[in-house]
């Protein structure tokens, strides 16, 4: 628990949902920022290769009545669909918004800024407990979007419970290193899965591959979602030299994994509605059980965390074709099966955004 509440502590002052404000007077023309704002929060200006400074994606969908604004708001690593409120005087913003991170922890946020055409550029301060921080904002108004299309709290809080749970291997007991990498979170892609004879569209789907250089481990960890949160699927790879998709010079290649738990690599399927709740897992018996990625390729980060406890976390986007499957007995007593996607082989894949996740050692 203290893991987690230095996480918390320094993940925390990243982020908020913004509102903008300068002097004006009254004679100015209200703005209209009605839409879907997204952009950056960071420490300082920074080029997009840097690995070191503080900074992640954030998003807004605004509405407006006259001076007054409202809406949600997400932050990469803290804040998921949070209700915010504040004012446009002239080419002034500002407001306030208060909410929960994924650990349950409140937060509070004060932004000021200036509303110039379709940006807003400012600063946000941060507050939790009583630790707090400054950061630079800027925002552009995406009038293609008509929402964020960023996952809630709720899905975020579901994939916590579902990689911690593959980290510690029980679903009953899930290891709080699972919050912390779902807290990267921002829009979930979905795709199609098959449990024993059925077929599911639209399932929620993340795959995390992280190399933790503070410790020379390497991981694969991902999580399958169904759409009211009572089904889930997750599975890891640990070590294993290039498991997680990339070799050693971070360039793509392919990776078949046996899924067998005395290797430490696991997959298992709960689904807590049926009655009673339906547990399975890969029981390790021949090509039944099979992880297989298509290699990945790494582009720039996308957040960058603040020093937590010695470590700092570096995010980047990837596609990742992959396919999983695996069968099991389960606690009804009968065989069962999951795949994704339904008939998957070599080249039957699913094609994802993937997060790729480097730990590093920080003071």
């Amino acid at each position: 628990m203290e893991k987690w509440k230095g996480f918390l502590a320094g993940l925390c002052l990243p982020f908020l949902i913004l509102s903008c404000s300068a002097p004006s007077g009254d004679s100015q023309t209200t703005p209209s920022i009605s839409g879907v704002w997204s952009g950056t929060y960071s420490q300082t200006s920074t080029l997009a290769s840097d690995t070191t400074t503080p900074r992640g994606p954030i998003c807004l969908e605004i509405s407006q009545n006259g001076t007054n604004v409202s809406g949600k708001g997400w932050v990469s690593g803290v804040l998921w669909g949070e209700n915010f409120s504040g004012t446009v005087t002239g080419n002034s913003f500002s407001g306030t918004i208060s909410g929960k991170d994924i650990g349950g922890n409140n937060i509070s946020v004060s932004f000021s800024g200036t509303i110039t055409s379709n940006q807003i550029s400012g600063t946000v301060t941060v507050s939790s407990g009583s630790t707090s921080a400054t950061y630079n904002i800027s925002l552009n108004k995406d009038s293609a979007k008509s929402n964020c299309g960023w996952a809630g709290r709720d899905v975020a809080l579901a994939f916590g419970q579902a990689l911690g749970s593959a980290i510690s291997g029980d679903p009953n007991s899930p290891s709080s290193d699972g919050y912390i990498f779902a807290s990267f979170i921002t829009e979930v892609p979905k795709v199609n899965v098959k449990v024993d004879v059925t077929e599911y569209q639209d399932w929620w789907a993340c795959v995390w591959e992280i190399r933790d250089k503070t410790t020379s481990a390497e991981q694969t960890l991902g999580a399958i979602i169904s759409p009211d949160l009572t089904k889930i699927t997750a599975w890891k790879i640990n070590d294993g030299g290039q498991d997680i998709g990339l070799n050693a010079s971070d360039q793509p290649a392919s990776f078949s994994n046996p899924l067998a738990p005395a290797t430490g690599a696991d997959a298992f399927y709960t689904d807590v509605a049926s009655t009673p709740a339906l547990l399975f897992q890969a029981d390790g018996r021949g090509s039944d059980d099979q992880y297989f990625n298509n290699g990945t390729q790494l582009g720039q980060p996308f957040y960058v965390s603040p020093c937590m406890s010695g470590k700092r976390y570096t995010v980047y986007m990837t596609e990742l074709p992959f396919y999983l499957k695996f069968s099991g007995t389960g606690t009804d007593l009968s065989s069962h099966t999951f795949e994704t996607p339904p008939n998957p082989s070599n080249t039957n894949l699913n094609n994802i955004p993937s997060l790729y996740i480097e730990i590093n050692s920080c003071t």
